[in-house]
């Protein structure tokens, strides 16, 4: 018998700085339960390209050989590219938080993603506020209380502790309720394994019988930083008309271009690099900022250039690589 296998799901991860195309910056990580749920439902997972496909295994006439029946496919994601936290806004998560993405809302799409902290089978939650009494209540994702602590001055304590070993795995919540209506709540995730490999964030995919007729692809969409590009130039040797000549312009944008303005003397001194770049009379500082931001990109803008006496000096200037945490560009500039 020949086996058969159709798409169930697919996911993958974009970024408006490759453009919107797939960020392929991330490791796609099956846990020890979601391998138990595929091996069981008889469904495989390939990534390719940046793309998680998981396929289910059909008969001749498309059904699945064992449907998942209702099950919640967990998927982490492992940051492989530390620098992407340079070019992201808002950065992806890094330990102890995790972002947290389901489709609960509609089968067929992920909700936003929603921040937590990443833990495993022990919890010392550390209260918030000093003030007392207090009480924390430990909540399940469906909302019922599976601890309760009630401290006061009397029994006070800076934590509670958990022992989550024997609780599912998953999202669950502290509360803390000072009385009145004034609370404070921590969402925390429970994956003792995901903890351990580090991930980013984990995707909860339900999958209901539709998949199997209408696969779905779900999307994470990253977006990028967006930041005043500045560039800094340390000037030696060069006369008061020749340096005063000097601009910053972007002729390679007819449409949009960045408009770039030069900073006054006044405002330079102000700047705390101007003390590290041009702490004496010689050599000379210029200052040019993007009017408005300017997001994040790897594909290089070209035709930003430096000119002087309006006439192209260096007719693409560098610009910020996923390596820099600021868009501060320095250039030294000589006769």
């Amino acid at each position: 018998m020949i086996s058969r296998f159709e798409v169930l799901l697919s996911l993958r991860v974009s970024h408006a700085y490759y453009g919107g195309e797939v960020c392929e910056d991330f490791e796609f990580v099956l846990p020890g339960e979601s391998a138990r749920i595929m091996r069981r439902g008889r469904l495989l997972s390939r990534a390719r390209d940046g793309v998680l496909r998981v396929l289910f295994e059909a008969q001749e006439d498309g059904t699945p050989r064992i449907p998942a029946g209702d099950a919640t496919l967990r998927i982490g994601l492992q940051l492989r590219t530390p620098s992407l936290l340079n070019v992201t806004d808002p950065p992806p998560s890094v330990s102890p938080e995790v972002t947290l993405y389901r489709n609960r809302t509609s089968k067929g799409a992920l909700d936003a993603g929603e921040r937590r902290l990443l833990v495993g089978n022990g919890l010392a939650h550390r209260i918030t506020r000093a003030t007392r009494p207090v009480t924390v209540t430990v909540t399940s994702d469906a909302g019922a209380a599976v601890q309760i602590d009630a401290l006061t001055d009397a029994n006070d304590r800076p934590s509670i502790t958990l022992d989550a070993s024997t609780d599912s795995l998953g999202p669950f919540s502290v509360v803390e309720d000072y009385g009145g209506g004034d609370t404070a709540t921590v969402l925390y995730y429970r994956h003792p394994e995901l903890q351990q490999i580090g991930v980013s964030a984990v995707v909860e995919v339900g999958i209901p019988a539709a998949f199997y007729t209408a696969a779905p692809s779900f999307e994470i969409a990253l977006g990028a930083r967006v930041e005043t590009l500045r560039y800094y130039l340390v000037v030696s040797h060069y006369a008061d008309l020749e340096f005063a000549s000097l601009t910053v312009t972007d002729a390679g944008d007819l449409v949009s271009p960045i408009v770039f303005t030069r900073a006054t003397d006044a405002a330079l001194a102000l700047d705390p690099l101007k003390a590290l770049l041009a702490p004496a009379a010689e050599p000379r500082l210029a200052l040019f900022s993007s009017t408005t931001p300017v997001p994040r990109r790897a594909l290089g803008r070209k035709k930003i250039q430096l000119n002087a006496s309006l006439s192209p000096l260096i007719e693409n200037l560098p610009q910020p690589g996923p390596d820099r945490a600021d868009a501060n560009m320095i250039l030294h500039i000589s006769k």
